[in-house]
């Protein structure tokens, strides 16, 4: 289960919490006060308080009020966009926002994903390819924005497939790479490859619909790659995402426009899994809904 505390106490926007699991250094977190839920960051780790700062105000902020800890730190959502937008510092979309001011515990996502740009390959299939070598090109007010092979890649990979020259969107599949193994490897070798390899997809997966970041690179590519986390961690905690934990922000609008496809409404989604309301859902039931529903998309 995720791990959860108390508020202890409240200084401003520094807080402190009484959690009752681990928690990693620059993890972020919710507080619940009034129906919002307050975004902190974890700064400091001493047994079983925990000290955090609130990034909005605290005012009406009681002792006791509970917080959630999500498994993953703060992260920034890159692609084509970023250079069209105006952002705060965690990185909302201040265009999207009601009124003059964002109100608090309400959080917009970075990129448009609805938007289409358009994508030119400049590598072909059979070609041999490295860790930060270009895939393709994605043009954003005249600058040119290169799709490449992620940088913690290892080895010498092979392009398997490569989309067209056409308009896509930033969570559109741009291409494929298959890691080579190096020949005269026994079958006990073989088998460690086969499994490191099965491991950094479901990592890699797991990590784009939870909001984390991987342990390893995924060998998929696409236009919005995720920004790499690391941290020092209290309890003997790895830093993977808890299934049991809430659903992200990412992963529940990836629901609904899956849904939305699928011609599935939020009442239905929330009847299916016995909630109120979608943010109540957890990691493992969103995971299990967007598996559901992939299988109905008609392409």
């Amino acid at each position: 289960m995720a791990t959860t505390g108390k508020v202890k106490g409240v200084v401003q926007n520094l807080v402190t919490l009484t959690v009752d699991g681990p928690v990693a250094q620059n993890e972020i977190c919710y507080i619940t006060t009034g129906g919002d839920k307050l975004m902190a960051e974890v700064l400091k780790v001493v047994g079983s308080d925990v000290f955090v700062q609130v990034f909005e105000s605290t005012r009406g902020l009681k002792v006791g009020a509970p917080a959630e800890f999500t498994g993953h730190m703060l992260d920034v959502t890159l692609g084509p966009g970023m250079l069209s937008k105006n952002y705060d510092g965690l990185q909302n979309d201040l265009d999207k926002m009601d009124g003059v001011f964002l109100k608090r515990g309400q959080y917009t996502y970075a990129l448009d994903d609805d938007r289409k740009w358009q994508f030119k390959p400049l590598a072909k299939v059979g070609d041999k390819v490295k860790a930060s070598d270009w895939l393709g090109s994605v043009e954003e007010n005249c600058q040119p924005l290169k799709i490449m092979v992620p940088f913690q890649q290892k080895g010498v990979c092979t392009v398997k497939s490569i989309a067209a020259e056409g308009e896509y969107t930033s969570q559109s599949y741009h291409a494929s790479i298959e890691v080579e193994l190096s020949d005269g490897l026994n079958s006990e070798q073989l088998n460690g490859k086969i499994h490191e390899t099965f491991a950094l997809v479901r990592n890699s997966v797991e990590a784009e619909l939870h909001g984390a970041t991987p342990a390893v690179t995924v060998t998929t590519t696409s236009a919005a790659p995720q920004s790499g986390n690391t941290g020092n961690y209290s309890h003997g905690r790895k830093g993977n995402s808890n299934n049991d934990a809430p659903a992200s922000p990412k992963q529940i609008k990836f629901l609904l426009d899956l849904a939305r496809n699928c011609g599935i409404t939020p009442e239905q989604i929330k009847a299916r899994f016995g909630v109120a309301v979608l943010e109540a859902l957890t990691r493992t039931q969103c995971s299990r809904a967007i598996d559901e529903f992939s299988g109905k998309v008609v392409a």
